[in-house]
């Protein structure tokens, strides 16, 4: 796979989104709608737009960027397994979100 400067974007933006669950409750009042923001989007383009731009020239299919990233730790990760635990880590941020707000940890 290419890297180019999206690439590091885009690992840029999901460290950011992965750490909203760290900031402090007066910033994730705002801030915890963010991985279902981003599942909306992913559902009306029908893939992150971003892996569009930095896909490989040679290869015309689309990069499914936490897919390459978790083939690191499973080689034999189906792409569908894949999407499966990006949907799970979006509604686990969004619920430890949830407990931080009503136990006010």
């Amino acid at each position: 796979m290419e890297h180019n400067l999206f690439y590091y974007l885009h690992i840029f933006l999901v460290i950011c989104v992965m750490l909203t669950v760290f900031t402090p409750l007066y910033m994730l009042k705002y801030l915890f709608v963010i991985p279902f923001i981003i599942y909306c989007i992913w559902m009306i383009f029908d893939d992150c737009p971003i892996n569009r731009l930095h896909r490989s020239k040679n290869n015309k299919k689309d990069n499914f960027f936490i897919y390459d990233v978790l083939k690191i730790f499973n080689k034999d990760l189906k792409e569908q397994r894949a999407h499966i635990i990006t949907g799970f880590v979006s509604v686990a941020l969004v619920t430890i979100s949830a407990f931080r707000f009503l136990y006010r940890i």
